[in-house]
């Protein structure tokens, strides 16, 4: 209070500023309400005092760690943590463009984690500011493909390349049937360990729906005893080239894929309709999917009207 006025002492200021933030921080990370309150007035009070101030900074940078640290202990039960990471993660953004090199992890660990949590719309926006502080980032790139998966649904599906028995693949040649997108890699745990259930549940709607495999992995052997293995006989996308292999792959890098296994349906008609399934919902999605394509072509009783 002593120094708030008084332009000479800004230095003292901010070391004030620094000492109070920190030992709210502290607080609210136990769980302390008062101080959880007085963060975010802070984040706004510093900003309207001057808002190119080291506090300003060091104040919005305090809430965007007290809310991603929330949203990292609290987020499964109180999405409203998660939600708050990336409004203020955007904020920052907004209010201190020049700091880069601390804002654009920052918003891809907070639209990460709103894709990861099942908010896409959030983490869209997220990625917008991202792309738009940053244009020419790796960063940026990655974000641009993730904003394209998460707004896939109700779009035509793009999907085709090269198969590990050297033909090509496109999904255009799969209209009229459902299908279902598995990117995946040998290695991975949770892939393996959901396969079995996954087989059952693709066998068992085998008539109205094809599966098709983007491979992951990066040596062809790998795959090759995998796919043995396991009897696999899904069509596998997998590069010749092994620069394209992996999370290097064109299509993983053109939708963001940064989780597997990722499970997509994609109805009769060539339209995205499920980007977020996994084995245990596939089944149910499968049957509301195609649901209304086995209505249509029912055969109605004679004398039956329109």
């Amino acid at each position: 209070a002593k120094t708030n006025k008084a332009p000479n002492l800004e230095q003292q200021f901010d070391t004030a500023a620094h000492q109070l933030l920190d030992a709210r921080f502290q607080l609210a990370l136990q769980g302390d309400v008062p101080s959880i309150d007085a963060l975010f007035d802070a984040a706004k009070t510093f900003y309207e005092r001057n808002p190119l101030s080291e506090s300003a900074l060091e104040a919005q940078l305090t809430l965007v760690n007290l809310t991603h640290a929330s949203a990292l202990r609290y987020g499964k039960s109180e999405p409203k943590w998660i939600q708050e990471f990336a409004k203020h993660s955007q904020i920052l953004a907004n209010h201190f463009p020049e700091e880069q090199g601390r804002v654009v992890p920052l918003l891809a660990a907070a639209g990460r984690t709103c894709d990861m949590n099942g908010l896409p719309q959030d983490a869209i926006r997220c990625y917008s500011v991202l792309m738009t502080l940053s244009k020419d980032s790796p960063q940026a790139r990655q974000a641009q493909g993730v904003v394209r998966r998460l707004q896939l649904i109700g779009k035509p599906m793009e999907l085709a390349g090269p198969t590990m028995d050297g033909n090509d693949l496109n999904i255009e040649s799969y209209r009229g049937k459902m299908v279902v997108v598995v990117f995946w890699a040998s290695h991975v745990k949770p892939f393996v360990d959901q396969l079995p259930k996954l087989i059952a549940t693709t066998k068992k709607y085998e008539k109205y729906a094809a599966v098709i495999g983007v491979n992951l992995d990066t040596e062809e052997p790998a795959v090759e005893t995998f796919l043995e293995k396991t009897s696999l006989t899904w069509p596998q996308i997998f590069s010749p080239q092994r620069e394209q292999r992996g999370w290097n792959s064109p299509l993983a890098i053109h939708y963001g894929i940064d989780n597997l296994p990722t499970i997509w349906i994609v109805d009769p008609k060539g339209i995205v309709v499920e980007t977020s399934t996994d084995v245990d919902t596939l089944a149910a999605k499968l049957h509301e999917t195609y649901l209304p394509y086995l209505k249509s072509t029912a055969v109605k009783p004679a004398g039956a009207t329109r």
